[in-house]
């Protein structure tokens, strides 16, 4: 597993618009943090594979409330509602939702922690980053196994 961290301070305009296009279309599975109860996504309904509470999910823990969690199958289709949303990985108002999360099957591929400025990609192979220089910046981490418990496990969700 090869991870790599934003080097950027945010992905903005066309780039991210071009770098959510691209997530979608290769992930099999995105998933939003609903920080706002009020908020509705209906447009997302036809897309949810499931919604779950945690105390636990991509580099964010909490003791006191849990986390709600969203799940959706990914496609293109939900570009522009996801760009309702998020103008800008880590926008100033988030509109209710938060931290959007990328998979392929059960495995993350992208996570984010919006209110912490944090993304990485975590990858396969080190030829899979040039199709992710083309939106942002990044930079090669080292983790190390305790870092890989903040990572979510689908498997156990799907």
């Amino acid at each position: 597993m090869l991870v790599y961290s934003l080097s950027d301070n945010n992905i903005q305009g066309e780039n991210f618009r071009g770098f959510l296009l691209y997530c979608l279309e290769i992930s099999t599975y995105f998933s939003i943090t609903i920080v706002n109860p009020q908020i509705k996504l209906s447009e997302f309904n036809k897309f949810l594979s499931k919604s779950f509470h945690t105390y636990s999910w991509y580099c964010y823990k909490t003791y006191e409330k849990p986390l709600s969690i969203m799940l959706y199958h990914s496609t293109p289709l939900l570009l522009a509602e996801i760009i309702k949303y998020f103008d800008c990985l880590f926008p100033e108002n988030t509109k209710g939702i938060e931290d959007i999360c990328f998979f392929n099957d059960t495995e993350i591929m992208f996570g984010s922690v919006t209110h912490e400025g944090i993304a990485q990609l975590v990858l396969s192979s080190e030829t899979d980053i040039k199709s992710y220089r083309k939106f942002a910046k990044w930079e090669k981490e080292v983790i190390t196994d305790k870092d890989c418990d903040f990572f979510p496990n689908l498997k156990k969700l799907t």
